[in-house]
């Protein structure tokens, strides 16, 4: 019978998938979420905040183990974000009503095909065991989804959460077009900020210009803004605040974003 388990000195695989652990807080998931991992074709662990590996989080991987071995940590998930193009948060809690725009969330079905016709590299990230991922968290991702699980008991163990996803995300892993070249977390952080002085310089509210910040992110990562599609909007951004005597916002004029960046549309 052949054996379908890895050996020790097999390569890891390559993806351009990484599974992110907010604050984990039992070694044996962290295990069973790398052997999770291993099954998919993904190697990349990131850790947040999280506590030193024990014997229970080795044994729980079995044979994969060198998942582990090669997981990157991170202080905070802001600081994990800049590795990534796109950051897709799992959440159980999520918002029915349209104004709540930090915790509406889409069907796991819907951002796997998404993913698939995006390229970059893309961080899976799945929260706490007890209360999942924070509104900052939630705040920091591009996109936020739900595994539709029965109503009444959504919450999943954290290694099945990550199967799942993983699951799903993989079958739609090969686009059916090339991926075009997208926006980078630098590049989104400037548009945002740039958006962000645009309500301010118009008068809205800080609640509403707060309200107007979350959903234009949501926005953005549902859309998947290519490098193309940053420039363009960037130019009538720069443009219009040009036109009322509000370039460039606070934090963008350091050279962060060079200037021609805000009039390039080809």
């Amino acid at each position: 019978m052949n054996n379908t388990n890895p050996r020790p000195d097999d390569p890891l695989p390559e993806s351009r998938f990484s599974v992110v652990l907010v604050e984990p807080q039992y070694g044996g998931n962290v295990g069973h979420v790398a052997r999770c991992m291993l099954n998919f074709g993904v190697s990349d662990l990131v850790l947040v905040n999280a506590f030193a590996m024990n014997e229970e989080t080795r044994e729980r991987a079995v044979h994969a183990r060198g998942v582990l071995d090669r997981a990157r940590r991170f202080p905070t998930l802001a600081e994990a974000k800049k590795e990534f193009d796109v950051l897709v948060g799992f959440a159980s809690r999520i918002s029915t009503i349209n104004k709540a725009h930090r915790r509406m969330s889409e069907g796991l079905e819907d951002v796997a095909q998404r993913l698939s016709t995006m390229g970059g590299r893309v961080g899976l990230v799945f929260g706490r065991e007890d209360f999942g991922l924070s509104n900052e968290d939630v705040e920091t991702c591009d996109l936020l989804c739900s595994i539709p699980t029965r109503q009444q008991y959504r919450s999943m163990n954290l290694s099945h959460a990550v199967a799942v996803a993983l699951y799903e995300i993989q079958r739609d892993a090969h686009p059916p077009t090339p991926y075009v070249s997208m926006a980078k977390p630098h590049e989104k952080e400037v548009l945002f900020a740039t958006w962000r002085h645009m309500n301010e310089v118009v008068g809205f509210q800080p609640h509403r210009v707060e309200q107007g910040d979350q959903m234009f992110r949501r926005l953005m990562g549902r859309a998947g803004i290519t490098a193309w599609e940053y420039h363009r909007v960037m130019g009538t951004l720069g443009r219009a605040l040009r036109g009322l005597d509000a370039w460039p916002p606070p934090g963008v004029g350091d050279g962060s974003l060079k200037d021609e960046d805000t009039e390039k549309e080809s």
